[in-house]
């Protein structure tokens, strides 16, 4: 090559590099010309993801591919975002792009999660009178019998029969879901789901061991608690009692108990003892195996009735006379008129006060609306794995997205009556509805 073509190459290298430069620092900087106002601004990026994938987006009415995909050099400003899949329910909001920032089109999880716009049922059982779905097993009762299965394949049901029939019953799980309590009041049985046995214990749960309580008040009716190694307690008659079904006995291992709560380290309860003012109400901590008492707390407030709820990092709730707290140094009053308590993780409790859903975050000590309702709201039950609350109201099961911003989506997999009950399985695939006696299995995604 010619030193003329070589200098005229290098030239033309030099020419290109300077008209190019600032479009590449605008492009990498994250900025565009803005032809209708005649300058530069700094854009903001839209991330796009959902479960299922390869669903279509569309901004402002115009299609712009299919998630999981980012959107970039959008002008500042809100967008409406349509997200769209056949088979499913169409997600809608309108978003606030920010410069050089990514808006996320659900704040709550990674995915937005899709949900069937024909939920896919398929009935389990008719006649039964209450159920249980957890995480690994499915249980349900009839008036002669009960069965269980694993959640994932409740059609491979393994029934036993009752020794006696009954009008309707509790069924309290195990941590495990190993073992299940089934009460009425007046029949108890004990179900062993890992060898199939049936044990009977009515005798043990009616009988009252010695009661060594000195004080003169009755304190509570019955109350059953597993702990995460299966033993079982009964609180009656203001003592909490250990059961051993296996040998048809039980021992008193506390008095004077409003009520109380299990977990790896022992027993969380509210003791009761009598004073000059009258009684007097404190938060003690039971230690496993030994139940030495440690005072958490004294002088709470006066609790006719209550009920404790424990995070998996032992953070404590009380639910007394229908106000929630949470335990810090005081008791700290969240909420009134509360119905309905769950634990959902460590950092989210969600509560319904019958008109209201409401979510607590416990890492920073907020309480955020969820919804409300001028209709009763019942069986509220929070996924944080999804970011959806899933409830019944005004004769519908339905969920409604924890995203606060602009609208909030809702959609409605069932309608029921008002005494249904519902439990969602752990990935919020399924929802196993009990309504008029029929028991059904939902596949809602």
């Amino acid at each position: 090559m010619k030193s003329r073509s070589r200098y005229s190459l290098i030239a033309a290298g030099i020419v290109a590099f300077v008209i190019l430069t600032p479009f590449i620092v605008l492009f990498v900087s994250g900025q565009k010309y803005d032809f209708k106002n005649g300058r530069f601004v700094k854009t903001g990026i839209l991330g796009i993801k959902t479960e299922p994938k390869n669903a279509d987006i569309y901004i402002d009415g115009f299609e712009r591919g299919s998630t999981n995909k980012n959107i970039r050099f959008l002008s500042p400003g809100d967008y409406t975002v349509d997200i769209k899949k056949e088979g499913y329910f169409d997600w809608n909001k309108r978003l606030s792009i920010r410069p050089q920032f990514v808006t996320w089109n659900f704040e709550e999880t990674d995915n937005l999660f899709l949900f069937l716009k024909e939920p896919q049922k398929e009935k389990i059982s008719e006649d039964v009178l209450n159920f249980f779905a957890g995480e690994k097993k499915l249980v349900y009762l009839q008036t002669d019998k009960v069965s269980f299965a694993d959640i994932s394949s409740p059609e491979k049901a393994t029934t036993l029969d009752l020794k006696e029939k009954i009008k309707g019953a509790e069924i309290i799980a195990s941590p495990d879901e190993s073992v299940f309590l089934i009460t009425d009041g007046r029949d108890s049985y004990i179900l062993d789901s890992r060898n199939n046995i049936l044990t009977d214990i009515s005798e043990l749960v009616s009988k009252q061991a010695a009661f060594s309580s000195k004080t003169s008040f009755q304190a509570s009716e019955n109350d059953f608690k597993f702990s995460e190694d299966n033993k079982l307690f009964q609180l009656m008659n203001g003592s909490v009692y250990v059961l051993d079904w296996n040998k048809q006995q039980k021992e008193v291992v506390l008095d004077n108990v409003l009520t109380f709560e299990t977990n790896s380290s022992g027993i969380y309860f509210i003791k009761l003892e009598e004073s000059l003012l009258g009684i007097r109400r404190s938060l003690v901590h039971a230690n496993f195996p030994n139940y030495n008492e440690n005072m958490l707390l004294e002088n709470i407030p006066p609790f006719v009735e209550a009920q404790i709820y424990l995070t998996k990092n032992n953070q404590l709730f009380v639910l007394g006379n229908n106000t929630l707290y949470v335990l810090n140094e005081e008791l700290e009053k969240i909420a009134q008129h509360v119905k309905e308590v769950q634990i959902e993780n460590n950092e989210k409790i969600f509560f319904n006060t019958g008109n209201e859903i409401d979510v607590y975050d416990t890492s920073g000590g907020e309480t955020k609306l969820v919804t409300r309702s001028l209709q009763e709201i019942s069986n509220a039950i929070g996924s944080s794995e999804t970011g959806w609350v899933f409830y019944i109201n005004d004769k519908r099961l339905q969920n409604i997205e924890l995203d606060t911003r602009d609208h909030q989506n809702s959609y409605t997999f069932a309608e029921v009556t008002n005494d249904s009950k519902f439990f969602l399985d752990s990935s919020a695939k399924k929802i196993f509805l009990l309504d008029q006696g029929v028991l059904t299995k939902i596949t809602i995604r």
